[in-house]
């Protein structure tokens, strides 16, 4: 319901805004989707990816494990820190 309730919330907001920051609103939108997409675009790019690795570099299977356990760990553990780093130096309201 809340997410029901934040979608009709901002549509009345776009509704009282003006042309300008719509579109402003629209372009940050569109870059913060893009974003989105290409990050968790390249984790699914990854796995089917993997047997032509493993054949091509001549990977053992457990290495192989090890490049899918380095690219989730360091996915996770950037997304938080790279947060807190856009937040304090960038202060413009999203």
């Amino acid at each position: 319901m809340n997410g029901c309730v934040a979608v009709v919330t901002r549509v009345m907001i776009l509704i009282h805004m003006s042309r300008e920051a719509q579109e402003t609103t629209w372009k940050r939108t569109g870059l913060l989707f893009l974003g989105h997409l290409l990050n968790d675009g390249y984790g699914s790019f990854f796995a089917p990816l993997l047997p032509l690795l493993i054949e091509r570099l001549d990977l053992s299977l457990a290495m192989a494990g090890m490049l899918g356990t380095a690219r989730i760990l360091v996915n996770s553990l950037a997304q938080p820190g790279l947060g807190l780093l856009v937040d304090r130096v960038h202060r413009r309201s999203w």
